[in-house]
């Protein structure tokens, strides 16, 4: 701490040095990365957004920037977002900056406290706008006192004629007098308001909330609220009460922002907040700022619905850990699984166990494996999970997981290939102007080595064909590959040469053709039917010899 007793007899110069070392001490404590390029960037923001929207003097504003810690951890989104809020409430760009504690506050909180004074008539001060607890708490009476609400304007009757609106029934709210808190006038024209919009027939169902579900929650915000919840999200009443704790800390307006958003990407924006309701606390300007650095790594939009934590990181910070997690391809290819994001919340416990698999060799990784932090990590090493690998090529391909599953049950091995080795071998085949459904036709291709592949696409050059013949024009660009092989044929031909020795997928040419080994040329009869490359499915898995099963298993792991 800064001995304040000295504070006099400091220079600026000094007393900004020692706010930034006890900044960068706070950085330590908090588990923020010790960069001090990162923490000059941050400074450098801030100090730019507070004099272009607040027209703060340069030395104020490097000192707001330096000491507020708060400030530094949200971000500049929620510092422009309060300071917009702040002037249109008519309040004086010098009197924000001469109290920066109000710029730290939750955006929709700060929003629904400016709502509620302008609801109840209160006229504050910024101190007693962030202290806004000790009005909910205080009486109409005892506000009315210290002439924070004028002597005519009678707040009871106002609100609740606002609750009832153009409503020809009257509210059924209990009797309320001045000697009442603010809290428990609010709760009470909720509830009836709440009985009388969802038709609620028992008592009970209402009797879960509480005081603490709606101090800092303006009516007016209550009310888009609720009519987002209901018409948009797909909350039945139940719902609604049940999560009403959230309720205080909506903001509408961003929600359905959000939603358009996701939805344009083809995410089900609303079926993620019914399984996740902590995301109704999102606000569009931190959401928008976490995306772009999601964007940026190509991590997928519905991703961070998954792992609602990380809209709590500073982008700064999340784009940090990203880095480090991205620098890794054991890692890296795991940015389309639903739980990639929750390795931003504990990079060095991810980091620690994928070096432990490097020690121990172990290729066969998972997201649960990277997280488990149960202990139970040398049984965990020794089990073969395919949820990864399912996922990663259920979006790839689009397809269904059912579908995927049926294709590769035909191979034997595929439950114990690395999903790294899968994703080396598809990025190498896209790479070079196949399709995604050329290769799903021929899905067992990516549980081979990228090597292997090499070689037999090599190898196919020197081999003549009786049938598959095609004009020179379609060849595969970028590969010698002879031009009398069609293109949607050197994926099952490739395929076929390197399984048939122990013939067990049934994906290319088999049984019934005969195969004639010539000075390193194989020819193929021309009575092959070419409906065996595009029909798989028809003939039954014959078993493997445990020989060949050997033999196959060095080529797939």
């Amino acid at each position: 701490m800064i001995p304040w007793n000295k504070f006099h007899s400091m220079s600026r110069t000094n007393l900004v040095r020692s706010m930034a070392t006890r900044v960068q001490q706070l950085f330590c404590q908090t588990g923020w990365p010790e960069n001090e390029s990162l923490s000059q960037q941050i400074t450098a923001d801030i100090k730019t957004e507070l004099e272009t929207t607040l027209d703060c003097p340069r030395y104020i504003a490097q000192h707001i920037a330096v000491t507020n810690h708060t400030l530094r951890q949200q971000g500049v989104a929620t510092l422009k977002e309060n300071a917009i809020f702040l002037q249109y409430a008519t309040y004086a760009n010098k009197t924000i900056y001469n109290y920066p504690e109000i710029l730290t506050l939750n955006p929709t909180t700060l929003m629904n406290r400016l709502t509620i004074c302008r609801e109840c008539h209160i006229h504050l001060s910024l101190p007693v706008l962030y202290n806004f607890e000790d009005c909910n708490k205080a009486s109409i009476a005892l506000l009315r006192a210290y002439s924070l609400i004028p002597a005519d304007w009678d707040v009871i009757s106002n609100l609740i004629k606002r609750a009832q609106g153009l409503e020809e029934h009257s509210l059924d709210v209990p009797p309320l007098t001045e000697k009442n808190t603010l809290d428990v006038i609010y709760l009470a024209v909720i509830k009836a308001y709440l009985k009388r919009k969802m038709r609620l027939q028992h008592e009970h169902l209402l009797n879960k909330l509480t005081k603490n579900h709606v101090r800092d929650l303006s009516f007016t915000a209550f009310k888009s609220n609720l009519f987002y919840l209901l018409n948009f999200a797909g909350f039945t009443r139940e719902m609604v009460l049940a999560n009403f704790r959230f309720m205080k800390y909506m903001n509408a307006g961003s929600l359905f922002n959000l939603m358009k958003f996701y939805q344009s990407r083809g995410c089900n924006f609303p079926s993620f907040l019914r399984q996740k309701p902590i995301l109704l606390t999102l606000q569009y300007s931190q959401a928008q700022s976490i995306l772009s650095v999601l964007e940026e790594f190509n991590v997928p939009c519905d991703v961070s619905l998954s792992t609602p934590k990380v809209f709590t990181l500073s982008p700064y910070v999340l784009r940090e850990r990203l880095k480090v997690l991205c620098s890794h391809k054991e890692i890296e290819i795991f940015k389309f699984h639903p739980r990639f994001l929750e390795c931003t919340l504990k990079v060095d416990f991810v980091i620690k166990q994928l070096n432990w698999c490097r020690q121990l060799d172990f290729k066969k990784l998972s997201m649960s494996l990277l997280l488990d932090n149960s202990g139970e990590f040398t049984l965990r090493t020794s089990r073969t999970g395919t949820d990864d690998l399912l996922i990663y090529l259920g979006k790839q391909f689009r397809k269904a997981d059912a579908d995927i599953v049926v294709r590769l049950n035909r191979h034997p091995y595929w439950r114990t290939v690395p999903l790294i080795q899968v994703d080396e071998t598809l990025q190498f085949l896209l790479n070079n102007n196949f399709t995604k459904e050329d290769i799903y036709k021929s899905i067992h291709i990516v549980l081979y080595p990228r090597v292997r592949i090499e070689m037999e696409l090599a190898s196919l050059n020197r081999r003549k064909f009786t049938v598959c013949r095609d004009a020179p024009d379609t060849s595969v660009p970028g590969f010698t590959v002879s031009p009398v092989v069609k293109k949607e044929f050197i994926l099952p031909l490739i395929l076929y040469f390197m399984e048939k020795e122990t013939n067990f997928a049934f994906d290319a040419i088999w049984i019934d053709n005969k195969i004639v080994e010539k000075d390193d040329e194989c020819e193929l009869n021309d009575d092959i039917p070419e409906e065996v490359f595009h029909n798989y499915a028809k003939h039954p898995m014959p078993k493997a010899s445990p020989a060949a099963d050997a033999k196959q298993a060095q080529f797939v792991t």
